[in-house]
């Protein structure tokens, strides 16, 4: 879940602002990485109801370092006796700031709302799990009011 603020007056119009995101998401391993970061957005209205947004972000992202898989390893003595003990399943987290850019395409209705959805692009980060094995292409859906 993702909230965004865009900080101008008037939302049905061409033009520059100042955006804002914050919220989590679960990355491939089921672990949560939280984001909060600022940006510029670019909007242009194709017609009355369809606009374009160009968006770029610098997020402060926190998230799991590693996709350790959580493991329980056991061994029998020579007298039967069964020894467990559970390995891996790191979670420790990690401060790491993330570009992102993207391009929604939305269609105003009457009421004021927005819907839409947008394409957006992380770049690859080794420091988290999250993007260190590629960058990240994602669509989301959007909605406004």
């Amino acid at each position: 879940i993702l909230l965004g603020v865009d900080t101008r007056e008037n939302t049905k119009k061409d033009g520059l602002s100042l955006v804002a995101k914050g919220g989590f998401l679960q990355d491939c391993a089921d672990k949560t990485a939280y984001i909060l970061g600022a940006g510029g957005r670019y909007r242009h209205f194709l017609s009355n109801k369809f606009s374009m947004d160009l968006n770029g972000y610098l997020l402060g992202a926190n998230a799991v370092k590693s996709f350790e898989k959580k493991e329980t390893l056991c061994t029998t003595d020579v007298f039967g006796n069964q020894n467990c003990q559970t390995v891996g399943g790191n979670n420790d987290r990690e401060f790491v700031f993330l570009p992102l850019v993207n391009i929604g395409f939305n269609y105003h209705l009457e009421s004021d709302n927005v819907v839409g959805f947008t394409v957006s692009y992380i770049p690859k980060n080794t420091a988290i799990a999250a993007t260190s094995g590629s960058d990240l292409l994602f669509l989301t859906i959007n909605t406004g009011f």
